[in-house]
């Protein structure tokens, strides 16, 4: 085999792993649009006073099942009183997977 057919496999390998890890990261939501999706979904208990989320996302494990999940928090006023939150949001889809 010549060299030159080697170096172009390793080139074509190079280029298929770039692309593939190029369109795995395109497919989670960045953390600010992970923070609307929550906002949004607070909305309805009042109005949302302050939020924050982690940059980076995390590997969590919920019903069995692992996520990429951003975590953060976010104070409401309902009713004429703030009430702070702990969430955890999928960071694939933006679903609210948990808060306290």
């Amino acid at each position: 085999m010549k060299k030159r057919y080697w170096f172009i496999g390793i080139g074509v390998a190079v280029i298929a792993a770039l692309m593939t890890k190029k369109a795995l990261d395109e497919r989670s939501l960045s953390a600010e649009n992970a923070l609307e999706y929550t906002k949004r979904a607070f909305s309805a208990k009042g109005h949302v006073q302050g939020a924050w989320i982690s940059a980076s996302p995390e590997i969590y494990t919920y019903d069995g099942r692992e996520y990429d999940v951003y975590k953060g928090g976010i104070s409401v006023l309902e009713n004429d009183e703030e009430k702070t939150y702990e969430f955890t949001v999928d960071s694939e889809t933006g679903a609210l997977l948990e808060y306290a």
